[in-house]
């Protein structure tokens, strides 16, 4: 998807090397070897979806290799990701004295003081993030400060980003606006904020109910516990089913083939609930 199928890579890398990856569980082991073997000052990868190539991001970035990569979901839900956290710092569960317990707890206007705390680990692989999302080519968020973004969402809940935007496709001025973002909410939000931001920006806004897209493939992976419509990051991909089967809002959304191949899967592994509009 970067440089061809082929075996001469597309024109569009220049003099870019390109590395094949034959299996997809091989991928780790080409970022290592890549950085070993051709020292590159970029490395560009299609996508990060596991531990292992997570650890290979790390390695790389510690010899001083700068990574261009794409992974699925968003900035709150890396950070809530057990096997992709470590993209954004990682975080870590710490334990705070009586006084920062208490200051901490004043601060954000709770009664209870809770000494055990989240905190980023350390530096994130990404020093920049793109957030796209399908359906929305003419707007795009971007954090410029992935560190403080992480430490806003573990603080706050919160995390302020850059908000792009152009008219069309062509050369068009791209205007820019700052937004704070809810990361417990952040699917609502998004769409409140596109609306607000297009209306500023003159970009025609509708009423269609199919204006934002939604990711319906991602969500048969066996791997995946993310709900493609709200966002919201599950434990496990029993879960994400038990999630599905309890909010027909969601449901809703989903085309027929998908909730089809939804009901085999909960059918295949008798479970005790059922998927229903």
């Amino acid at each position: 998807e970067i440089g061809g199928s082929g075996d001469v890579p597309h024109h569009c890398i220049g003099l870019s090397r390109r590395m094949q990856v034959q299996t997809i569980d091989a991928q780790a082991k080409v970022m290592v070897e890549a950085v070993q073997n051709h020292t590159p000052a970029v490395m560009v990868i299609d996508e990060i979806g596991r531990q292992a190539e997570v650890q290979a991001a790390l390695t790389c970035k510690g010899r001083g290799v700068r990574i261009i990569a794409s992974a699925h979901g968003n900035l709150p839900g890396l950070v809530r990701n057990k096997a992709l956290c470590d993209l954004v710092g990682g975080v870590e569960a710490v334990i705070v004295g009586d006084d920062a317990a208490k200051k901490e707890a004043k601060r954000r206007g709770n009664k209870l003081a809770s000494k055990i705390q989240g905190q980023r680990r350390g530096p994130p692989v990404f020093d920049v993030i793109i957030e796209v999302k399908r359906g929305q080519l003419h707007e795009w968020h971007v954090v410029m400060d992935s560190s403080s973004a992480v430490d806003d969402i573990l603080r706050d809940g919160r995390y302020n980003v850059q908000v792009r935007s152009r008219k069309d496709s062509g050369a068009s001025s791209i205007h820019l606006g700052h937004i704070s973002k809810d990361a417990h909410n952040l699917h609502k939000l998004i769409e409140e904020v596109t609306k607000s931001t297009s209306m500023l920006n003159s970009i025609p806004v509708t009423d269609d109910e199919n204006q934002f897209e939604y990711d319906f493939e991602t969500v048969l992976e066996p791997w995946c516990c993310t709900c493609p419509v709200c966002d919201r990051e599950l434990k496990s991909r029993k879960g994400l089913l038990n999630h599905l089967a309890m909010r027909p809002d969601c449901v809703r959304v989903l085309p027929d083939e998908v909730i089809f191949q939804l009901k085999e899967e909960v059918s295949r592994h008798n479970l005790a609930f059922s998927l229903n509009r």
